[in-house]
């Protein structure tokens, strides 16, 4: 992956940990459709699906590991019938 996409330029890459790909995905290389169905999922699954990322700083190449938490109501997850 370029670091550099399309003239952006970014500090950090931010990659996807794909479960069926065993490996992380920066998100800039994944389908939109896959990337807003890990956003859907987060939210209407809750603590019952995780979506994991790596942040790395381009420059030092230090990283850590990060878990999408939209933290939606169970309420209204339960009003709306999910």
């Amino acid at each position: 992956m370029s670091e550099q996409k399309k003239g952006v330029h970014r500090k950090l890459v931010i990659s996807y940990y794909s479960i069926s790909k065993d490996e992380y995905i920066p998100i800039e290389d994944m389908a939109h459709e896959h990337l807003v169905n890990v956003i859907y999922k987060s939210v209407e699954q809750g603590d019952q699906y995780l979506a994991n990322f790596k942040v790395r700083d381009i420059k030092s190449q230090a990283f850590d590991y990060a878990t999408l938490d939209i933290g939606v109501s169970p309420n209204f997850l339960e009003s709306c019938g999910s």
